[in-house]
């Protein structure tokens, strides 16, 4: 049964829909994250993003870093249509255009595409006038020390009627937190994984969201986050401003090696 999740007004905020995955969606959410890690590489530290090449990215990459800090947590990164060409752009907060390279069209992992597939024929089946989902990230935390804080999605890349669909992965759960923009907590609890957490583009900027740090959790977990997407980029464009942003990086380091003599 579906839980409507309210602010301090009564205004549904989000959904809570238990089983999606199974029931919805036709796949195993605690075996998902396990069949990505056996069939597509980690991209480390170090290591070159192969463009639009089913990949995770780990959050030591330097083009996953958020202010020259390591995430924790490791994701990946597809969409609806070639790569080889034009790119959808979600520039969400600590975007870096060095990352659009790992994105890939979701026909390349059967699985994820089917999953797609499944996703918006449930849209297209809806009384919702809601676009279809033309994006999605699959994240994973590989222990309760993974995490992402508090925050809302940036709006700016997405289609005004877009919903923000999170269905949550194992083989672990972990808590979900959401909480208007004043701090009052609206949810919190340990959410099993296949259930959806469904949010409009409109109340997601009036809440913040986040998956706190666990100390307990040892077991895997993640989410699968569907979006529709308006910004397009060309591939050569996007290129260009990531390499300039790697050029500033290095300038930066040089810069504090100097520093540092």
């Amino acid at each position: 049964m579906t839980l409507f999740i309210r602010n301090r007004s009564g205004e549904v905020v989000a959904e809570l829909i238990p089983n999606f995955a199974t029931e919805v969606l036709g796949f195993d959410p605690r075996t998902l994250i396990g069949e990505l890690n056996d069939g597509y590489p980690v991209r480390e530290d170090g290591d070159a993003i192969v463009p639009g090449e089913p990949q995770w990215v780990h959050g030591s990459h330097p083009n996953l870093n958020y202010r020259g800090n390591q995430l924790r947590r490791t994701k990946m990164w597809f969409q609806t249509g070639s790569t080889k060409k034009r790119v959808r752009v979600y520039s969400y907060t600590g975007f870096q255009y060095g990352v659009l390279a790992a994105q890939f069209d979701v026909q390349k992992v059967p699985i994820l595409e089917e999953i797609t597939t499944r996703y918006n024929e449930w849209i297209s089946s809806s009384s919702r006038n809601i676009p279809l989902a033309n994006h999605g990230i699959v994240t994973r935390y590989e222990d309760g020390n993974d995490n992402i804080g508090m925050h809302f999605d940036k709006a700016a890349s997405m289609d005004a009627n877009s919903v923000i669909c999170v269905v949550k992965l194992g083989p672990g759960s972990r808590r979900f937190r959401i909480e208007d923009l004043e701090g009052t907590v609206l949810f919190d609890r340990v959410v099993r994984a296949g259930t959806a957490i469904v949010m409009s583009v409109e109340q997601n900027l009036k809440t913040r969201h986040g998956v706190p740090v666990c100390e307990n959790c040892r077991e895997e977990s993640g989410s699968l986050v569907f979006r529709t997407i308006v910004r397009e980029d060309s591939v050569a464009e996007a290129s260009k401003r990531a390499a300039k942003t790697e050029l500033a990086r290095e300038e930066r380091k040089r810069a504090r090696l100097v520093d540092g003599k």
